[in-house]
């Protein structure tokens, strides 16, 4: 029995550092954003995470400025299949955070999000030409914050 408990409250602590990727995402919806992408006002991760692929199909048409360049269609076309293929099931063993993550694409995009991604000593910029707010992000080898 200690070992199960033992392993349970391991588990869970590591389930809960893991999500800091999709909480950050989370706690930095507004009211209008949670209705725009069909959430209620407190989502999960998971929910959060199965809504957003539900919109993957708008990447391929982004409208995102990366560090000053428009993205390109291929890699468009690369960041949707990318969302599609995300294992929904895995978001508690933590996200892989890219310098052009898709997720961040597909906020910026979707959201109209300018997003300041500041990872260790590189800053990283995700523009959207209409853009109706700006978050800041920062995360290190090991965790992702909203800054």
């Amino acid at each position: 029995m200690t070992f199960f408990v033992i392993y349970f409250l391991s588990r869970n602590y590591i389930t809960n550092i893991m999500s800091c990727f999709w909480d950050a995402i989370s706690g930095s919806l507004n009211q209008e954003e949670t209705k725009k992408l069909q959430l209620n006002s407190k989502p999960s991760n998971t929910e959060l995470v199965r809504k957003l692929k539900q919109h993957s199909n708008v990447l391929e048409e982004a409208n995102v400025i990366w560090q000053g360049k428009m993205l390109q269609p291929q890699l468009c076309k690369e960041l949707k299949l990318w969302v599609d293929n995300y294992n929904v099931n895995g978001i508690n063993n933590g996200h892989d955070t890219s310098s052009c993550d898709p997720f961040l694409v597909l906020l910026c995009h979707m959201l109209k999000w300018n997003i300041e991604f500041k990872y260790i000593n590189a800053n990283i910029r995700f523009e959207c030409p209409d853009k109706k707010r700006t978050l800041r992000f920062g995360a290190n080898s090991h965790h992702f914050y909203k800054r």
